[in-house]
């Protein structure tokens, strides 16, 4: 069950400007009813509904292209916030315009993820234009409606949004590019048919060999299946990384929490981010 549907009156932050991806899948979770604030940063995102300005916030985690988003997880580590969600959105790039024409176009503006992802789109169909960065997909949208020469690399949400001419739809160079978020809260969340648990944790100060194994071992003779793991630089000293972890089933089930718990006795360092529903 969405959030949404035993909350009402909701605030929801999320990575803006208006026409991001990151607003495109909150519109996905959350229900025509809310009122969304787009922020200029994930900090911004995190630091709203920390401070009780919104009752969640949305951010990207993980491109199914380009890898994990490092700040969410960074700000994960150190956050009282939960991950009381998830969403995942297909991303489809497009040429967007006031132009009416590829022939028209002499400079491309897009999120450096965004040039890269349809580079090879690009030199095929608009090898004499001008690459610009923008700070996201949606201010490279913002920056075209004032200049007929200028195009966009943005979503057909943003099209819309922002009254533009799509000239090329899906010139993104891998059409298995999807992005998934997360829903940000303060509350646990309960269980439900088909949960998902994150967490995080270290052996920073653990000697010897099979340390990895021995902390992921409890899963496995419990018959829990792991879905993803990655590693990240802890950033307090060198050589020293923390592991992001996601397990299917929810943190107050038995067995699950059984695991978790043998875990924590090994780990120097342990935190369970959120247990949540898993995306649709």
């Amino acid at each position: 069950m969405n959030l949404t549907k035993t909350k009402s009156k909701l605030d929801v932050s999320y990575l803006g400007p208006e026409g991001t991806y990151t607003h495109l899948a909150t519109t996905k979770y959350f229900s025509s009813g809310v009122k969304l604030a787009p922020c200029s940063s994930i900090r911004k995102v995190f630091d709203s509904v920390t401070e009780g300005i919104t009752n969640f916030g949305v951010v990207p985690v993980e491109n199914s292209y380009i890898g994990s988003v490092s700040l969410t997880l960074h700000m994960l580590m150190s956050s009282s916030l939960l991950i009381c969600g998830e969403v995942e959105i297909p991303i489809h790039h497009n040429l967007l315009s006031k132009a009416d024409s590829l022939s028209d176009i002499d400079s491309v503006f897009a999120h450096p993820q965004a040039l890269d992802q349809c580079s090879l789109w690009l030199e095929k169909n608009l090898s004499e234009a001008n690459a610009n960065q923008a700070l996201s997909n949606a201010d490279a949208a913002k920056k075209t409606l004032e200049n007929k020469s200028a195009a966009a690399i943005a979503s057909k949400f943003a099209a819309n949004i922002y009254n533009l001419n799509i000239l090329a739809e899906r010139i993104e160079d891998h059409y298995e590019n999807a992005t998934r978020f997360l829903v940000l809260g303060n509350d646990n969340v309960r269980e439900s048919e088909s949960d998902k648990t994150s967490l995080l944790f270290s052996a920073s100060d653990t000697k010897g060999a099979g340390v990895l194994y021995d902390l992921l071992n409890p899963l496995s003779k419990n018959n829990i299946s792991m879905t993803r793991i990655q590693s990240l630089p802890s950033k307090t000293k060198k050589w020293d990384y923390i592991f992001f972890v996601d397990i299917e089933g929810h943190s107050k089930n038995k067995i699950v929490k059984e695991a978790l718990l043998e875990i924590k006795s090994k780990a120097t360092l342990f935190k369970i981010l959120g247990s949540y529903k898993k995306s649709e």
